[in-house]
């Protein structure tokens, strides 16, 4: 580079060093960014799909009107590729506690596939036990007792065994991964929470879903793409 070229910048910065150090400064915050987000996103990648392999997250969930039976699960869990198969029972309901209501969506405790991570308590042992999301609910509410709630329809008091369960314990659930708990018909169109019971906390012989987990090789997420 020409001597009088560098001595005309030097020159340059000297009359204006503070512009030229916040241009620095700028440039310096926009490469951290970029760094910090190149670096971010694969750990963020590896993270999730630890957190959904250890959860056992459902490759496919299987749903049907009419119910599926314990030979349906037994049927599924023999296929070629499928690690685990399991039957569950939920509902969308109105629970109550003292004078709150809300929207929650209320599924059968699973062993083998979904399996929720316990934050405090304990696991329930009975029929009028339950696990309650640990988004909505805090410590001190465990012990207390949710009601369903009058606003239900008939059907869905005759899909449960007793109308009333009491806190045992909170939990996440890998079906649960951001703050949203989902879509219902129920009130506002939106759930509030969720909880889990035990299978025999309905009163019906049939599963209303069976979940599929096939222990998949490979990264969550793939920039690959198929050669077909």
């Amino acid at each position: 580079m020409n001597r009088e070229l560098v001595k005309t910048l030097l020159r340059s910065i000297r009359q204006s060093l503070g512009r030229f150090l916040s241009i620095l400064g700028i440039i310096a915050l926009g490469v951290g960014f970029f760094a910090g987000l190149k670096c971010s996103y694969p750990a963020m990648r590896a993270t999730a799909g630890q957190y959904l392999r250890q959860g056992r997250f459902h490759d496919f969930q299987l749903l049907s009107s009419l119910g599926f039976t314990d030979a349906d699960v037994t049927a599924f869990s023999a296929l070629d590729g499928v690690a685990a198969a399991e039957g569950a029972r939920f509902a969308d309901v109105y629970l109550k506690r003292g004078d709150t209501h809300t929207a929650c969506h209320v599924m059968s405790l699973t062993e083998s596939v979904d399996i929720p991570e316990l934050t405090a308590g304990r696991m329930p042992r009975g029929a009028g036990e339950c696990l309650a999301d640990s988004r909505l609910w805090s410590e001190k509410d465990i012990g207390t007792t949710l009601t369903l709630g009058e606003d239900n329809e008939e059907d869905t008091f005759s899909l449960f065994a007793r109308g009333s369960f009491q806190i045992v314990g909170l939990a996440r659930s890998p079906r649960y991964i951001s703050a949203e708990r989902g879509d219902t018909t129920l009130g506002s169109g939106r759930l509030d929470g969720f909880v889990f019971v035990l299978p025999e906390a309905f009163d019906t012989d049939v599963w209303h879903e069976i979940l599929l987990w096939c222990d998949l090789p490979g990264e969550l997420y793939t920039t690959k793409r198929s050669s077909a």
